[in-house]
């Protein structure tokens, strides 16, 4: 018996999370650059679309031929069933987009801002107490 007989090791799961955790680091990024400057951090209408976008980007595969010649683009499958599945894993990938960007992105830019008013200051040890640490370190040792 085999471990993979046992407990199968294939799920969407990673491969969502990476995309999703790309599609926001991408999108950081472009707020960032001066290659699209109507993207920023004050733009959530244009942010969320964007979002959505790039979820379905990641979530929808749809498969396509284009011939130059013609100008013809032709998509296949777009079936009922492939538009309502297309339709939901768009809506998982932007769900995930949505819980990375707030649990990583947002709540770290919000601490950053927050030292900087100075609303939140940076916790520093004191002297006396770095000290007496450190020589309860150094007994520890002997």
């Amino acid at each position: 018996m085999q471990i993979s007989d046992v407990m199968p090791v294939t799920t969407e799961l990673p491969g969502l999370i990476t995309t999703s955790a790309m599609s926001v680091a991408i999108i950081q990024w472009l707020k960032n650059t001066k290659y699209l400057p109507f993207i920023n951090q004050h733009t959530t209408g244009i942010n969320r679309m964007v979002g959505w976008g790039t979820a379905m980007l990641a979530a929808t595969g749809l498969h396509y031929t284009y011939d130059a010649h013609s100008g013809t683009l032709t998509l296949t499958g777009l079936t009922l069933m492939t538009v309502a599945h297309a339709l939901f894993d768009t809506t998982k990938s932007y769900a995930f987009n949505w819980l990375i960007y707030n649990g990583m992105v947002k709540s770290r830019a919000a601490d950053v801002a927050a030292v900087a008013e100075g609303v939140r200051p940076v916790p520093v040890a004191q002297p006396g107490v770095v000290a007496a640490g450190v020589e309860q370190a150094q007994q520890g040792k002997q």
